[in-house]
């Protein structure tokens, strides 16, 4: 386990106030064999001064046009050089241990990519997510649902070079662990190791993306979706939920979708109420609720 070389890819944009945090709970690892990549996508706020600080301790990468998370993570990607890469958003933060038992849990399940779970922090409020363990196929379980985000993965580097998509504006995660875990023997570690902490403006998403990004990603799956019924509920439920949050009464159409695939009373509610025009009611109700559901992808 100790000849191992992890490489820690945080992409940042405009994040000065928390970045210091996710570094330092990466250069802090009871691993030592870690190189940290801090790939910082044109922000304009604090970020480059505040890197002066960790000048020799890591390896910073700027450049001057925002181009997205994932054209950050791709770039660190194309710089890492060790066996294994891990990534960290530069708001959240990891168990000092995190590393260190995430490689010791891959190596001896002989396994090619493992993820963790998660504390989310929310106030004075910690979850465990996912709060089950995540056994068996996990691309099947992948495909009904996306239960975990970049900050949880640490994987072998040549599973990474599917890459992650730049086109997608959102739920990149979920589309690059289809993809590997399709190919790639993935395993879950049932321990928090991670701390994902929802900001305030976490709530606050562009919805519009949130939709296009699901359209795309059936595209991309359509095939192993529609053979799935359970599947194919789940991500017309989505789709629902999607335009939900864009108080659109077409919401129903999604709903109903679903309930052809696997029949559920909720989901039967969900679309007499959005076909009654109560679509701003449910969101009024539930925005916080719906909102966690991506607010992290």
């Amino acid at each position: 386990m100790g000849e191992c070389i992890v490489d820690v890819i945080i992409p940042t944009y405009n994040r000065a106030k928390t970045l210091g945090r996710a570094i330092d709970s990466a250069l802090n690892q009871s691993y030592k064999k870690i190189n940290v990549i801090v790939v910082d996508d044109g922000s304009t706020d604090e970020t480059p001064n505040l890197m002066t600080k960790y000048k020799g301790k890591v390896n910073y990468i700027r450049y001057e046009k925002n181009q997205g998370a994932c054209h950050a993570r791709n770039v660190g990607l194309e710089n890492s050089q060790g066996d294994f890469v891990a990534f960290l958003d530069s708001d959240d933060a990891w168990f000092e241990d995190k590393i260190e038992k995430q490689v010791d849990f891959l190596l001896q399940n002989n396994a090619d990519v493992v993820f963790c779970s998660v504390l989310r922090i929310e106030q004075d409020k910690k979850i465990l997510y996912p709060s089950d363990e995540k056994t068996g196929d996990i691309y099947n379980q992948l495909l009904v649902k996306n239960f975990l985000s970049n900050g949880v993965l640490l994987g072998k580097r040549e599973c990474f070079q599917e890459k992650f998509d730049e086109t997608l504006p959102r739920l990149q995660d979920w589309d690059i662990m289809l993809r590997i875990s399709k190919k790639y023997k993935v395993m879950h570690q049932h321990i928090p190791l991670a701390y994902y902490y929802v900001q305030t403006d976490s709530i606050t998403t562009n919805h519009e993306k949130l939709k296009i990004a699901l359209e795309i990603i059936f595209e991309k799956h359509k095939d192993e979706f529609t053979n799935s019924k359970e599947a194919c509920a789940s991500f017309y439920k989505q789709m629902g939920v999607a335009y939900i949050m864009s108080k659109s009464k077409k919401a129903y159409k999604w709903f109903k979708l679903s309930n052809k695939f696997v029949f559920s009373v909720k989901t039967l509610i969900l679309e007499v109420m959005c076909f009654m025009g109560l679509q701003n009611l449910i969101y009024k109700l539930n925005t916080k609720r719906l909102s966690k559901r991506y607010e992290k992808h």
